[in-house]
């Protein structure tokens, strides 16, 4: 039981980093981002959004925020060449994210739902997997000290399709994470011993 919540665990642990690298770009990533992106476009969304009009296209998850809008959108994306397109809803008001995803389960027969939560302080993820929730948080100020060691992974070309409208009833209940999910620090969790790549064997006593 204890190596399969660890698989769950294991689970949660990638997608939280791979959230991470769609969601978050560096600063100074995201200047050179900008330049390059089309501003017609890109004014084109913002007359749409000020017009309250739905709009599509793609490009990353900040720049739908960066666009200062309530929104909520249906979104796309292959997170590999070659691998199955995930599919979700994206949330955004006053900073805060929310994304909700169907992804490969970890035995690549079927779909679980994942969900993300980022806020001004932490960025949580939590997924079920055989009935078991499993959930994790890392903060937001760790993540950025973290940039220098993940900015070459951020790629300038991953791209989400998008298709977005005006979030008119903002429910900010939806960026609060569930209660009934435990959000194991990341920090405390690889402090314990859980880094990425460790193997347990069966039976094997686990550092939780």
């Amino acid at each position: 039981m204890k190596y399969l919540k660890f698989l769950g665990l294991s689970t949660v642990v990638i997608a939280i980093f791979a959230y991470f690298l769609i969601f978050y770009v560096p600063a100074s990533d995201k200047k050179e981002d900008v330049s390059q992106a089309d501003d017609k476009q890109a004014l084109s969304q913002v007359e749409k959004t000020k017009a309250k009009e739905p709009f599509s296209g793609a490009g990353t998850m900040d720049s739908l925020k960066l666009l200062g809008e309530d929104l909520e959108c249906s979104i796309s994306y292959v997170p590999t060449e070659g691998e199955k397109e995930v599919e979700g809803t994206y949330f955004v008001s006053e900073g805060k994210i929310r994304g909700d995803f169907l992804v490969p389960s970890p035995d690549l027969e079927g779909t679980i739902l994942s969900s993300m939560i980022m806020d001004q302080t932490y960025f949580y993820s939590w997924t079920e997997i055989d009935d078991q929730m499993y959930g994790a948080k890392v903060a937001i100020v760790d993540m950025k000290k973290d940039e220098n060691n993940t900015s070459q992974s951020v790629t300038l070309d991953t791209e989400v399709k998008y298709n977005c409208k005006l979030w008119e009833n903002v429910d900010d209940s939806v960026f609060l994470p569930p209660s009934t999910v435990l959000f194991r620090d990341m920090n405390e969790t690889m402090k314990a011993g859980m880094e990425y790549g460790t193997t347990y064997e069966e039976g094997a006593e686990l550092p939780f």
